[in-house]
């Protein structure tokens, strides 16, 4: 007879590995476009994903900014604080995750 184990509702939640996009089939794709016998190192491959990762980075950052700058434009003072406050919580709590 198996007795069930009870628990103090203090269990390790499980978390699931933060996906990695590698672009490694974008890369060559279009070496091919470039080159009839694409060849890359895997040393290069992962300079080309982080210079990818990079820019994708540099882009949200300037979207965000931009975001902001029409929150400001459009809504009224009291909206743009609030509106502000709450989307850095979000933004923090996504990084966080």
């Amino acid at each position: 007879m198996k007795i069930p184990k009870y628990t103090t509702g203090h269990q390790k939640s499980k978390r699931s590995k933060k996906s990695v996009e590698t672009y490694k089939n974008y890369i060559f794709k279009v070496l091919k476009q470039v080159s009839p016998d694409p060849d890359i190192s895997s040393k290069a491959m992962e300079i080309m994903k982080n210079f990818i990762n990079h820019m994708f980075e540099k882009h949200a950052h300037e979207f965000s900014t931009l975001a902001r700058g029409t929150i400001k434009m459009v809504l009224p003072v009291e909206l743009d604080k609030h509106d502000a406050i709450e989307g850095t919580m979000a933004v923090s709590k996504f990084k966080r995750s």
